[in-house]
C-alpha cells in the first residue's frame, strides 16, 4: 500500500491514462444513503471533475464557481418563484407598515392642531368671562356705595359713629316706632324721616339723645362707617326660591285666658295637614292637643293648646342620629321624612311630648305636607303657609271661630304685634327651667 497525498498523479502506460487526486473535506458534499459507503452528490462530482481539467485546479475560486453554477441548476423553477413571491411580499409589507405609520402621524398632528385651536378659543372665552365678572364686581361695588347709609350718617352725625355688628333697628326712644324703609331699595334724601304711615308733620330729631340702637351683636365705639355698610336690614316676605333667613324667628303667643273650651285649633290643624284619627288616642298622631291644667290646692282649672314649642335649642335635634330633625334658620323645627328612620329618640327627648310616631299607612296626603308610616312628625307651624306669607291654620281658625287667643308673627320684628305684646305684657315658657328658649309663649299661665 502506498499513501496518496493531495496532488498525486498515477499514470498507466498502456492505455495512457492518468489519475489525479485531491481531498474533498466539505462534509456537506457527502450525502448519507442507505448504502454503507458515502455517496458524492452528482453535481458536486461534476463540478470537481470540471475544475480538475482546468489549469488552475487548485484554485478554490474555480471550484466555488462551478459549485454555485451546479447548485443553481439543481434549484427548481417552483422554488425560485416561491422565493420571489416571498421577497415581494416582504418588501410590500415593509412599505405598507411605513405608509400606515406615516398616515397615523399625520392624523395625530392634525388632531393636535385642532385641540390647540379649541384650547385657544376656550382661553379667549375665559378671558372674556373674567372681564365680565370684573365689570359686574365693579358695578356691585358702585351700587353698594349708592345705597349705603354711611354718607347720610356722616352728614347727620359726623365721623365718629359706633359700628354695630349684627342685625338691629333704629327706633324712636319715646314712641318706640321703627325708623326704617318700607322698601329696602327705596332711596330718600333723608332715610330717617318718618314714613307716611307714621304721624304726619312730626320729624324725629336725629341727635344722640333722641336715638336708641337696639340689636344683636357687639358694639365697637368710635369706628367710622365705611361705604357699603347698611345699618338696616328689613324683614320681608321671602320669595319661593329664597332660603329661610336668620333675620326672622317665627313665634306664637297664646293667651289662655281667652282660650275657650273648644278645639277649633286642633280641627283646623289636622284638616290642613291631613292628620286623621284611628280611634286610638294613645297612638294616634297629634300635632296639637288640648291640655287641661288643674291647681291641686285651689281646684282652679285651665286649658291650653300644646304643640311643638320650636325651641331655639331643640333637644330633638341634638339626639337625632341621622339629622332628620333639624331647625331652620328662621326657628321652625321640622323633620325630614326622607332621612327619618323612626328610631323615636326625638320622641323621648322632647319634654313636651309634642312628637308622634306614625304607626299606620297614610292615605290622602296633602301635597305640601309629606307624611309616611314609620316616621316621626310634629307641628310645623304650617310652614308651607308661612312661606307663602300666611298664618298657621290654628291661628287663623282661633281668630275666626274661637276666642282670638293666638297671635303669630316674627319675634325679631319690633313692629309685629307679637313683639309689641311680649314687650309690654308678661309671658311664660313651658318648662322655662330647661332654658330651651321656646318660640311658643303663653300668657295667663
Amino acid at each position: 500500500f502506498i499513501a496518496i497525498a493531495d496532488g498525486d498523479v498515477i499514470g498507466l502506460d498502456d492505455p495512457d491514462i492518468s489519475f489525479s487526486f485531491f481531498s474533498l473535506e466539505t462534509k456537506s458534499s457527502l450525502i448519507t444513503t442507505n448504502r454503507e459507503q458515502p455517496h458524492i452528490s452528482r453535481f458536486i462530482e461534476d463540478a470537481a471533475l470540471e475544475s480538475a481539467t482546468s489549469a488552475k485546479r487548485d484554485d478554490a475560486k474555480a471550484f466555488l464557481r462551478e459549485f454555485v453554477r451546479e447548485l443553481s441548476r439543481e434549484i427548481s423553477v417552483t422554488t425560485k418563484l416561491i422565493t420571489l413571491v416571498l421577497a415581494i411580499g416582504f418588501i410590500t409589507g415593509v412599505l405598507y407598515i411605513g405608509y400606515a405609520v406615516s398616515k397615523e402621524l399625520q392624523e395625530s398632528r392634525k388632531q393636535s392642531e385642532q385641540q390647540s385651536e379649541v384650547i385657544k378659543k376656550l382661553e379667549e372665552k375665559l378671558d372674556q368671562t373674567n372681564g365680565q365678572l370684573g365689570q359686574l364686581d365693579k358695578t356691585n361695588k358702585d351700587m353698594m356705595k349708592t345705597v349705603s347709609l354711611a354718607p347720610n350718617l356722616r352728614v347727620e352725625y359726623g365721623g365718629a359713629v359706633c359700628l354695630i355688628v349684627g342685625v338691629y333697628d333704629l327706633v324712636d326712644k319715646k314712641s318706640g316706632k321703627v325708623l326704617r324703609y318700607a322698601d329696602p331699595q327705596a332711596l330718600r334724601p333723608n332715610p330717617y324721616e318718618p314714613t307716611q304711615s307714621e304721624e304726619p308733620g312730626r320729624r324725629v330729631e336725629m341727635n344722640p339723645d333722641r336715638r336708641l340702637l337696639l340689636g344683636l351683636g357687639l358694639a365697637a365705639a368710635g369706628v367710622a362707617l365705611a361705604p357699603g355698610i347698611r345699618l338696616i336690614e328689613l324683614v320681608q316676605a321671602r320669595s319661593k326660591d329664597e332660603a329661610a333667613s336668620v333675620l326672622q324667628r317665627w313665634g306664637l303667643l297664646i293667651d289662655i285666658t281667652r282660650c275657650a273650651d273648644c278645639d277649633v285649633c286642633v280641627t283646623a290643624c289636622h284638616e290642613e295637614n291631613g292628620v286623621s284619627s284611628h280611634g286610638r288616642p294613645a297612638t294616634d298622631a297629634q300635632w296639637i292637643r288640648k291640655v287641661n291644667l288643674v291647681d291641686k290646692r285651689t281646684g282652679y282649672a285651665q286649658t291650653l293648646p300644646l304643640m311643638c314649642q320650636h325651641c331655639e335649642h331643640p333637644p330633638c335635634v341634638d339626639v337625632c342620629p341621622t339629622g332628620a330633625s333639624f331647625k331652620r334658620a328662621d326657628g321652625i323645627v321640622l323633620v325630614d321624612k326622607h332621612t327619618c328612620i323612626g328610631c323615636r329618640y326625638c320622641v323621648m327627648a322632647c319634654p313636651y311630648g309634642a312628637r308622634s310616631f306614625v304607626h299606620e299607612a297614610v292615605n290622602g296626603q296633602k301635597p305640601d305636607v309629606p307624611r309616611g308610616k314609620g316616621t316621626v312628625e310634629s307641628c310645623t307651624l304650617c310652614v308651607h303657609r308661612v312661606d307663602r306669607g300666611e298664618t298657621p291654620a290654628c291661628v287663623e281658625a282661633c281668630n275666626r271661630d274661637g276666642g282670638k287667643a293666638m297671635v303669630f308673627g316674627d319675634l325679631n320684628d319690633a313692629s309685629a304685634e307679637i313683639h309689641r305684646r311680649l314687650r309690654r305684657e308678661p309671658s311664660t315658657q313651658v318648662r322655662a327651667d330647661l332654658a330651651l328658649d321656646t318660640g311658643v309663649r303663653y300668657q295667663g299661665l
